[in-house]
């Protein structure tokens, strides 16, 4: 865990050097005097290797602004389905291997071993090499406050140059298995019931409409969009329980023969893994996705060898693996929001087994024995676990998401109480079924069920996101709330005097927050007010004069 935390702390802290140069310098030399005076000398070079590492895989933000409405021939493959957008028109993701102006003939290193979003008429093979010729689009990007900033670069597609003989890479299989699931999924289900189907099957998202996405984002539901631990936990359990019993199933003598070198649990765990990396590949490799896999990988590996694995090493090897593969995910809202998530939910876990003793639960067991019933007593442990896995996720990403989204969903635990089992352990194991029978025989098996359920899910979503006060809108503060929050948190689970923790992180917090509002004589304040069509500007001078601004649809109209 020591080795995890010093590489992840060694990148994060060269980021941070960008921004707070003197605060990480003083940082990175009081890590380095602990591990000494700790004497953990090995752990030093892991922790300047961090640096490094960050160091040689930094790649800073690229100017695009000379190539903006060039034509420019590309080659590369698409790496993603196309989705259809509102104007008509298709859009995937294209990775460029190298390109050049079609008019000088000159090399554009700038979008080299980058990605970019094509329009086009027509829908393409994902993973398949082409060259293509290509109208770089214009800066559309945004700055509204609260609004998530877009960096994407996207063109128009002018002509196929060349197919390159139709080569297909080793990845096209999954790519063209979640092109026809989604295709399948679009054409006979109805538009938002198809949407949440497609975002748990195969991670795609695109065909949603705001109006559903900002449904789930005020019922606290946005988690379930993204393909993470819930689905990939389930998925195991699944297949973990079907090849169990049917190993159990097996013939006697065959069975006695494969139990003299592995149990039942290990072979139903290593004929468990090639499924669960088919469906890492399905749905799209993201960050969640990635992280869960290997958590999951991790523990089925525990089973094989006849080890147990703590959660905690489990989720920093994780993380370890997604940084090394990509440095710059650390800061990804996405990878912050899962890894929070599980963190939180782990120490809750272990807070309260630290909670109870074990006199403490043989005697609430005996009471529970002579009071109820052991399904009485079994449901009430399941649902009491429920409430605190979900508050312990909601709480643990709230001040991120409020820093970001600047809301937080007051239903979000009793949403995810009633509507996160009906979608995680009803549509999602039924639709996965469906899906994986569907690409080997093209029948989807529980096409109805699955609809019914889907409407019910959408129709529930809706319901809870339309209550009124659902979520309550935060103006926006500062980052280092966050940070101090975060930190009070690290320091409660890892210092021995824990009761002054919370209330030193409170106040600090009150003192800084207050400092920040109270403290700004003198300065220039902007506030922005959502005007239904844009953001309104108001401006307070230093010397109490006060402008008043809508920008209105092109910046110009003020």
């Amino acid at each position: 865990m020591a080795f995890f935390i010093s590489f992840l702390a060694g990148v994060i802290l060269f980021y941070s050097f960008h921004y707070f140069p003197f605060t990480s310098s003083i940082i990175f030399f009081l890590f380095l005097v602990s591990l000494i005076f700790k004497k953990k000398y090995l752990l030093i070079p892991v922790l300047v290797f961090g640096v490094l590492y960050a160091f040689f895989r930094y790649a800073p933000e690229t100017d695009f602004s000379n190539i903006r409405g060039k034509e420019i021939i590309v080659s590369g493959a698409f790496s993603s389905d196309a989705v259809l957008t509102s104007s008509g028109k298709f859009i995937q993701e294209f990775h460029v291997n190298s390109a050049a102006d079609e008019e000088t003939g000159k090399a554009v290193k700038e979008i080299e071993e980058k990605d970019i979003f094509v329009f086009s008429d027509t829908e393409f093979k994902a993973r398949r090499l082409y060259e293509i010729a290509v109208k770089i689009g214009r800066d559309n990007r945004k700055f509204n406050p609260g609004m998530t900033e877009n960096n994407n670069l996207y063109a128009n597609l002018i002509e196929v140059k060349d197919l390159r003989d139709g080569k297909i890479s080793v990845w096209s299989v999954f790519e063209d298995a979640r092109a026809r699931l989604n295709r399948y999924v679009t054409e006979n289900f109805s538009a938002d019931s198809g949407a949440l189907v497609s975002a748990i099957t195969t991670g795609q998202r695109g065909n949603m409409s705001d109006g559903l996405r900002d449904a789930f984002n005020s019922a606290g539901l946005a988690h379930i969009l993204s393909i993470s631990g819930t689905h990939f936990g389930i998925f195991s359990v699944l297949l973990f329980g079907l090849f169990r019993l049917v190993i159990n199933f097996l013939p006697y003598s065959l069975l006695q023969r494969i139990t003299l070198y592995v149990t039942p649990s290990q072979g139903a765990a290593a004929l468990s893994l090639p499924f669960m990396l088919a469906y890492l590949a399905l749905s799209g490799w993201s960050i969640p996705a990635v992280r869960s896999f290997i958590m999951i990988s991790l523990f089925l590996i525990g089973l094989l060898i006849g080890r147990k694995r703590f959660w905690l090493n489990s989720l920093l090897f994780a993380a370890f693996v997604i940084v090394l593969w990509n440095p710059e995910a650390l800061f990804s809202l996405s990878f912050q929001l899962s890894f929070l998530a599980v963190m939180f939910i782990g120490f809750s876990i272990v807070y309260e087994k630290d909670k109870e003793n074990p006199e403490a639960r043989e005697s609430k067991g005996a009471d529970e024995q002579k009071i109820l019933s052991r399904f009485f007593a079994s449901a009430l442990r399941i649902l009491r676990a429920s409430v605190l896995l979900t508050l312990a996720a909601s709480l643990g990403t709230a001040p991120l998401v409020a820093y970001h989204f600047h809301y937080f969903s007051v239903i979000s635990p009793l949403s995810n109480l009633l509507i996160t089992p009906l979608i995680g352990f009803v549509l999602l194991p039924l639709s996965l079924l469906s899906s994986f029978v569907f690409l080997f025989t093209g029948h989807y098996i529980f096409g109805s069920l699955v609809k019914i359920v889907a409407d019910i899910a959408v129709y529930l979503v809706r319901f809870t996101a339309g209550l009124p006060f659902s979520d309550i809108k935060i103006p926006a503060f500062p980052l280092f709330a966050v940070i101090i929050f975060y930190a009070g948190f690290v320091f409660y689970f890892f210092v021995s005097k824990k009761r002054l923790v919370p209330v030193i992180t409170t106040l600090l917090m009150i003192v800084y927050l207050s400092a920040h509002i109270f403290l700004r004589g003198g300065e220039m304040g902007i506030t922005y007010l959502d005007v239904g069509q844009g953001d309104g500007a108001v401006v307070e001078l230093p010397d109490k004069k006060v402008v008043v601004m809508d920008t209105g649809k092109s910046g110009r109209e003020a």
